[in-house]
């Protein structure tokens, strides 16, 4: 049985290298972003910043994926969240409440459908559409998500030359 990976003896510099970039960039894109509390939305960007510095020449790390990913996610995310919203109201009967985890789970299944279809498939912005419906919705929230995705593309298309699949 095998500890570590059989790359990382040969390539100690570039995975502690790889490894404090992701870091520095998740810090740059909090700082950027502001304190966010949707820990939903923060967990997404982390898984987010693993894949593209742990493997940024997949496909799900492109520009494309990354942004497209995360756009769907939102878009679906609200219109979920908009039929929550009118699900809760006073002139929808009781019985009509639909639980907010089976909602929220519906829009992850559209959400992951739509990025199929559209050739945009990237999974952590799964998480983007979860919070979305299950937290308060706000422009700012939107907003804070778009800067944040395109920061790290940013970092990631500066960075690509010296990148290496680490996985």
């Amino acid at each position: 049985m095998r500890f570590f990976d059989a790359k990382f003896r040969d390539n100690k510099l570039q995975y502690i290298f790889q490894c404090l970039l992701a870091t520095a960039s998740l810090i740059a894109i909090q700082l950027v972003i502001g304190q966010f509390s949707n820990l939903v939305i923060v967990a997404s960007f982390g898984a987010s910043v693993f894949l593209v510095f742990g493997m940024p020449h997949v496909q799900s790390t492109r520009p494309r994926f990354l942004i497209g990913g995360y756009l769907i996610g939102l878009i679906v995310g609200s219109g979920f969240h908009g039929l929550r919203l009118l699900l809760e109201s006073p002139e929808v009967f009781e019985m009509a409440r639909v639980s907010h985890v089976a909602l929220a789970a519906s829009a992850v299944g559209v959400a992951m459908f739509v990025m199929v279809v559209t050739d945009t498939e990237h999974p952590p912005a799964a998480g983007v559409t979860f919070g979305v419906v299950l937290n308060p919705w706000n422009w700012r929230m939107l907003l804070v998500v778009a800067v944040g995705i395109v920061t790290l593309v940013a970092i990631k298309q500066m960075m690509k030359p010296v990148l290496r699949n680490l996985l």
